[in-house]
Parts: structure tokens; C-alpha cells; sequence
């Protein structure tokens, strides 16, 4: 097993405002500062677009970079270009749990709410340029407790944390927890502008078969793989496609960080978990600093580790980025593996 160091980080920069959001390939970053939203290139922080959007609640980033969605007080979703509003559709529902996400392929948006007086969450498909309504879908995954795929829950949970395939793809993966629980855990795919969700294997909801408490994080890969690290330290497979094929296993946290790192280093999984070169990356906190992990998919083993030193092990990491606030500014660096 080779647990020597491997990859780098490197201190891109510091840009006004602070981190709102990450395009799905990980290629622009989108800060708010003084009511403009502006999103800058990942590599080398070059401006690349500023919208005067005022206070958003939510924001999404395009992959092309000069577009984002915007959903707004009123619950308005407004799609801005190159710093001018091109769109704008209401959306409704009710404030707290509503997520957007574009497709890494860059074609279609995502918009998840949760509707008033009681009813159930609803997932409406967009056209990435005029916010026009492609599909809507009530297949929705039921949420804990019963994990009745026929009953859609109605809420998101605490929130909802969506994570897009490499592009060119149409597919995204969403999970929310509720309390000690997983709450959703779907994956959604657009077949010929219609939208596809993918909850079950075996016969029972991926959410009922995740053994921790709490989804940490989640990620899919091109081989149509979905991974999911729990709060028990396990990092789960599903073949989300193929709704006969039971989950698999890829590694128990506690019997890997044994193994890489001693036995009672205090060291844990920190969640969230990446997709990178065909491997997975996890963060392992607890220790003196922390490290970003990087395990074989197939055996569980680890093929190499990058320690991240202060500050950046104080802030937070993204795919392919660190990041952390200071005031009214955002550190960036990059790290690879």
C-alpha cells in the first residue's frame, strides 16, 4: 500500500467578498460582495463576470462562467449573463430548504422546493438560457422514515447538498439528512429532456441503506457510480443505474485510518468526498493538520495522501479548491492530486 505524500497546493489568491458557490467542474468560483455577484476563474482568479443582483438567497454558477442563477427574496429566480438579467421566472414555495444546481454539461437547471401549506418537495427541471420549464418531477425519493418512494417527503431536510457528474453529463446526485437521519439520497438524470430519478437498489432506498446517521458527502464519477460517506466512517458504492445490483462497500474509515495512519491517532473521515484521476479524495481530520486522502475506488486502499497546513486546514475544500473568509475577502488555492 503506497501512503507517501503525492499532488501540491498552490496559493492562487484573494478576491473580494465572500464564497458563494462553485460551477460544477470546478472551474469558476462566485463571490457576493456589496450586492454584486461576481464569479472568477478557478486557475488564476481572472474576473470573468459581475451581475448587480442585490442580496441573493441562493446562487448558481453555469460551467461556461459568465452565467448564474439567482433566487431571490421574493422567490424569483432570475438568470443574469455577462452582468445583465436575461431571465426571470417565480418560483414559489417556501424560503428555507429550496437548492439550484446546473448540469456540468451546461444545458439544463435544477431547482429543488419545497411547497407551501404542506405539500411535497418538487424538482423542476430548466432551460439553462431562459429558465424556461423542460419537465417537473413528482417520482420524488420519500424521505425518512418510511423511504416510500411512492410518498415524496415535504421538505429537503436541512438542505440539500447536489453534486454534478463530470460534464459532459446531465446528471446529478443530491443528499439531505434530518436530524440523526438521511433524510434524501436520489440521483437525477435528463434522458431526452425528460427527468429521470434513480432511488433504489434491491429493492430499497439508497437512504435506508447508508449505515451511518448523517450522509457526509457525496460524488459521482463517469462509470455511473454514486459514493457515499456517512457519518459512521463508511464510504458506500451504488451502481445508481442499475436498481438490481446491491450497494458495495468501499472501505470502513476506522479500519483505514488504522491502517494509514496508526492505530489511536484520533483521526477521522471529514467529509465531503471528490472524484479525482479515477480516484476518490476524502479529508481526514483530527489530527495535527489535515489530510487529504486518496483511496483506490475498487479496494478501498490508499494510493497516496497531500497534508493541507494552516490556514487552508481551517477553512474548507471543494473540488480541486481551498478556501476560507477573512472580513470581506476570499482565499483561494488549488490543490491536486
Amino acid at each position: 500500500m503506497r501512503t507517501g505524500s503525492v499532488g501540491g497546493i498552490n496559493e492562487i489568491g484573494v478576491i473580494p467578498g465572500r464564497r458563494l458557490d462553485v460551477d460544477p467542474t470546478g472551474r469558476y468560483v462566485t463571490t457576493v460582495h456589496s450586492g454584486t455577484v461576481s464569479t472568477y476563474g478557478a486557475a488564476d482568479l481572472a474576473p470573468v463576470a459581475s451581475h448587480p443582483v442585490g442580496r441573493p438567497q441562493l446562487v448558481a454558477t453555469h460551467p461556461g462562467g459568465a452565467t448564474v442563477a439567482v433566487l431571490t427574496a421574493d422567490r424569483s429566480l432570475e438568470l443574469w449573463s455577462a452582468g445583465r438579467r436575461v431571465a426571470t421566472r417565480p418560483l414559489g414555495g417556501t424560503q428555507g430548504s429550496a437548492w439550484l444546481s446546473f448540469t456540468a454539461g451546461g444545458g439544463h437547471l435544477l431547482a429543488g422546493l419545497a411547497a407551501p401549506d404542506d405539500g411535497s418537495i418538487r424538482l423542476d427541471l430548466l432551460d439553462a438560457a431562459t429558465l424556461d420549464l423542460v419537465d417537473t418531477t413528482g417520482a420524488l425519493p420519500g424521505g425518512y422514515p418510511g423511504y416510500d418512494i411512492g410518498a415524496p417527503p415535504a421538505d429537503w431536510g436541512e438542505g440539500v447538498t447536489p453534486v454534478a457528474a463530470p460534464p459532459p453529463s446531465d446528471t446529478v446526485a443530491l443528499a439531505a439528512n434530518a436530524g440523526d437521519d438521511p433524510h434524501v439520497l436520489a440521483v437525477v438524470d435528463v434522458v431526452d429532456g425528460r427527468l429521470c430519478t434513480y432511488a433504489t437498489a434491491t429493492g430499497a432506498a439508497f437512504a435506508a441503506q447508508v449505515p451511518g446517521e448523517r450522509i457526509d458527502g457525496i460524488a459521482l464519477d463517469a462509470a455511473e457510480t454514486l459514493y457515499v460517506l456517512d457519518s459512521d466512517d463508511t464510504l458506500t458504492a451504488f451502481a445508481w443505474r442499475d436498481p438490481d445490483r446491491p450497494p458495495r462497500r468501499v472501505v470502513s474509515g476506522h479500519r483505514f485510518i488504522d491502517e494509514v495512519f496508526g492505530a489511536d491517532s484520533g483521526r477521522e473521515f471529514a467529509g465531503p468526498v471528490f472524484v479525482v484521476d479515477n480516484r476518490l479524495a476524502v479529508p481526514v481530520d483530527g489530527g495535527p493538520g489535515m489530510v487529504l486522502a486518496f483511496l483506490d475506488p475498487a479496494s478501498g486502499h490508499c494510493t497516496g495522501r497531500l497534508d493541507i497546513p494552516a490556514p487552508w486546514s481551517d477553512g474548507f475544500i471543494d473540488n480541486g479548491l481551498l478556501w476560507f473568509t477573512d472580513g470581506a475577502a476570499t482565499h483561494i488555492a488549488g490543490w491536486t492530486a
